[in-house]
């Protein structure tokens, strides 16, 4: 079997070796001759490859780059591969003599070369290393070897293998997912493979001889030629022994039509005085449309870069041009000659020109040009107005080798206009220019820590306009915004540059009085605003008159952070409003005990009507003139569980603050409805309940009372046997969802009250307009009637008006014979009070009804 030998080697190294050695031969030594040094090290190709790749000085052999998986594979780390002479110390001394002659013969020719030997591991062991060497020059002289170490151990260990058995060489080329041929002498192919056949689809009889070959397969005459030429190099080899042979690459067209892209490489197969060949078909389909994609890619960034809005350049080591694209030249107004690659990169000339803050620029300009390392970003200016991002970061190869800059500059002006604009939307109030809620938070929390510093006192004042309301609903929103800015600016006339004004929204305004000395300086402040708001407000042709309510907090009295001191400052002023308004209040623990408890009862509201604790009581409306009664009022009470009978002035507010008002009005409209209901059933079907309903109900625009129609027609129940009561305020309302609503009751036949007529602002006209049924007198106009007295005189005014009107009377408070007398006589036609009977349960309430039993 010696004299086989040489085949069995070229046959190992085919089959096993060529799989990993032709991807890393032909990829490498093709980015060897496209790509430069710079590039390469840019894009740190191979770092992951199984191979090892190196780099090392052409005339030393002292290594300068290696790897990371050399030391994976071989046990060095990168430190120690870099030692003079460490390369060739650890060639086995088997091979260490020529190889080393070999390397340098071939480097001081400028070949590229490629040679197998043994190397010694850091573990001891031996590994077969296959080296393939480019040789770089610098000015005609050979000066980097640049390298790939491929492991072919296993290949050697194969190799004795099928010395001993040459069957197994047609098994391993059988099973091979390689497509492989063997071709003899003749340069007749005598095998092909399972993997041949599947990737060109030729059977063996289609492609036996190169007349068919190239007939069928690839008519081009480079196949010839390359045939021919491996097959007189036959007796050409290293001094391994090896045949020196050359790979073709090339295009073929498959049996089914499509192109394959194919690396052929043949070895020499020597049996005896036959000489054959191993012909070994690499596909490398995908690789090829990899690099012409890569390719495209490379052409379509420059197309990119050069289209590129922001304004870029690339700098060497040295600070000269790699490469700018023309938004940069024009950016700078650089003329193409001053651009050309390896002049100056550094723009300092143009700076002064262009630029606000030109030392600031220059100075980070020379300190990025020092730093290797460092990636900037900051903000430049044009005089011009321009602003640019400028972006800088180093281009750093392998090893973290520093080759230089890359800049881009790119406008933000746009962008900075609109951040501004952002955040002064974010932070001012639009229409008066004040800081809003958001910018106040921000600007007290700092003066809070300034003064809890320095031992000083903040006073808050919270202002809210009184009646603010009307003017809006009377003369229109502009006006109300005219107004608002017109007392904005009011404020800022009665306060220090130092103090802060905000609004928090709508009426609403908040005054920071920073560095107080004492609450006298405060009363001067909140008395001097008091009668700069008492001067009429001109608006346009119009002239309106508001007053405001503030209330008055202090830091660090009353609380220690914004949100505390804004609660008990609008905790004062609704007690300024409360005590008659255009007025001042402090904040008081009192204060703060009544909110905590007003909290409390709110949350107890919001169970009631699950626990059942809200019930309803009737007092009967007595028909003056016949004694009679078939009307009553539905009057809500609650039963706390531990505060007992809660006042429903306690409650109905936070009802209505709350909005917890519109689901408890629902559950006193059904109730009242069943009960009417019941009535009706038992002979009294002519017998009316009235409703208390709040503003808040109507105003709400989810709310359209359709469920309460619809529950009238599923108790059979006609309309008319329901009144609702509605305040005067109400008729003024002028949104269209308040009006629907009034006018949505008169169509389904529900009657309508006027409630405490007298005390408000009502219309006559809006009486007509919603066909009210009922006037309800103030039981305040009652409360002091007799005979001659002026509120007797009122209240025989509203019943000869309201009678005028078709309307009947319904007076309220009713407590003596005398004012049921006087009453009767001016003609009122319903009364109602304590006179006749108290709010009762509904099994009181039936004595009214004749004794009839529920």
């Amino acid at each position: 079997m010696s004299a086989y030998l040489p085949a069995w080697l070229g046959l190992i190294i085919s089959t096993s070796l060529l799989i990993i050695l032709v991807i890393g031969y032909f990829q490498f030594h093709r980015v060897l001759r496209k790509k430069t040094q710079s590039e390469e090290r840019l894009q740190g190709m191979f770092d992951s490859t199984d191979g090892i790749l190196w780099e090392a000085d052409a005339n030393t052999f002292v290594f300068t780059y290696i790897s990371p998986s050399a030391e994976r594979l071989l046990g060095y780390s990168t430190d120690e591969w870099l030692q003079p002479g460490f390369w060739v110390d650890h060639i086995h001394p088997d091979n260490r003599n020529w190889a080393v002659e070999y390397c340098q013969q071939q480097t001081q020719c400028g070949l590229a070369h490629d040679f197998d030997y043994k190397f010694i591991c850091k573990d001891g062991s031996t590994i077969w290393l296959r080296d393939i060497v480019s040789v770089i020059k610098e000015e005609g002289k050979p000066r980097w070897l640049r390298g790939l170490m491929i492991d072919i151990s296993a290949q050697k260990l194969l190799e004795q293998k099928l010395i001993k058995q040459r069957e197994a060489i047609l098994d391993v080329i059988a099973l091979s997912p390689v497509p492989c041929a063997l071709c003899d002498v003749d340069r007749t192919l005598t095998y092909v493979n399972q993997a041949f056949t599947q990737t060109l689809g030729y059977m063996l009889e289609d492609v036996s001889t190169l007349e068919k070959w190239q007939e069928t397969v690839y008519p081009d005459p480079e196949y010839r030629t390359w045939v021919e030429k491996n097959w007189q190099k036959n007796d050409t080899k290293n001094q391994l022994g090896e045949p020196i042979l050359e790979p073709l690459e090339l295009t073929l067209r498959c049996k089914n039509g499509d192109d394959i892209h194919l690396i052929i490489n043949a070895q020499p197969f020597i049996e005896g005085d036959i000489k054959e060949r191993l012909v070994i078909f690499h596909d490398v389909t995908r690789r090829k449309k990899a690099e012409d994609e890569l390719a495209f890619k490379n052409m379509l960034l420059a197309a990119q870069l050069e289209a590129s809005p922001d304004a870029l350049q690339l700098i060497d080591d040295q600070k000269r041009i790699i490469s700018t694209n023309q938004r940069y030249q024009d950016l700078w107004g650089l003329s193409k000659s001053e651009v050309q690659p390896g002049t100056d990169g550094r723009v300092q000339r143009k700076v002064k020109e262009k630029l606000v803050k030109i030392d600031s620029f220059v100075e980070r300009l020379d300190d990025l040009y020092q730093n290797t390392e460092k990636t900037y970003i900051d903000e430049i200016e044009f005089k011009d107005g321009r602003f640019f991002e400028r972006y800088s970061a180093p281009l750093l190869g392998a090893e973290g080798h520093y080759y230089g800059r890359f800049w881009s500059l790119r406008e933000t002006t746009e962008r900075k206009q609109t951040e501004s604009m952002i955040w002064t939307q974010a932070n001012f109030d639009q229409l008066t220019k004040l800081p809003n809620r958001r910018m106040l938070h921000t600007q007290l929390e700092l003066e809070i820590k300034k003064a809890a510093r320095n031992k000083l006192s903040i006073s808050i004042l919270c202002l809210d306009l009184d009646h603010f309301k009307e003017v809006n609903d009377t003369l229109g929103h502009s006006m109300g915004d005219t107004l608002l800015k017109s007392a904005s600016q009011r404020l800022l006339d009665c306060v220090r540059e130092t103090d802060i004004v905000g609004r928090l929204g709508g009426d609403e305004f908040i005054v920071a009085l920073c560095d107080q000395a004492s609450s006298n300086d405060v009363e001067t402040v909140a008395t001097k605003i008091l009668r700069a708001f008492e001067e009429p407000f001109v608006l346009g042709q119009e002239i309106a008159h508001i007053s405001t309510s503030i209330g008055i907090t202090t830091f660090p009295q009353d609380g220690t952070n914004f949100d505390e001191l804004l609660k008990n400052a609008d905790q004062a002023m609704y007690a300024a409003k409360s005590a008659g308004r255009s007025n001042f209040h402090f904040f008081t623990e009192t204060m703060q005990t009544k909110a905590i408890d007003r909290m409390r009862m709110l949350s107890d509201l919001r169970s009631a009507l699950t626990n059942e604790e809200l019930y309803l009581l009737y007092q009967p409306i007595v028909h003056l003139a016949s004694g009679k009664v078939y009307k009553a009022e539905a009057l809500l009470r609650w039963q706390h569980p531990e505060r007992g009978i809660v006042s429903p002035g306690e409650f109905i507010r936070l009802a209505e603050e709350s909005g917890l008002i519109i689901q408890i009005g629902h559950w006193v409209f059904q109730e009242a409805a069943k009960q009417t209901k019941h009535w009706h059933d038992n002979g009294h079907t002519d017998f009316q309940v009235s409703i208390n309903t709040s503003p808040v109900q109507f105003r709400d625009s989810k709310i359209d009372f359709s469920e309460w129609f619809e529950y009238l027609e599923q108790l059979d129940l006609p309309g008319n046997s329901l009144n609702v009561e509605i305040t005067e305020g109400l008729l003024m309302e002028t949104r269209g969802e308040v009006m629907d609503k009034l006018l949505a009751f008169r169509d389904a036949g529900v009657l309508v009250s006027l409630d405490d007529f007298g005390t408000g602002y009502s219309s006559l006209a809006y009486l007509k307009k919603f066909d009210i049924d009922y006037l309800k007198i103030d039981q305040s106009f009652v409360a002091n009637l007799s005979p001659g007295s002026d509120d007797f005189a009122l209240c025989e005014a509203i019943i000869v008006m309201a009678h005028k009107l078709n309307l009947e009377v319904i007076a309220e408070g009713i407590e003596t014979r005398e004012q049921s007398d006087l009453l009767i006589a001016a003609g009122c036609d319903f009364g109602q009070g304590y006179l006749y009977s108290k709010p009762v349960s509904t099994d009181e309430f039936e004595v009214f009804l004749g004794g009839l039993s529920r």
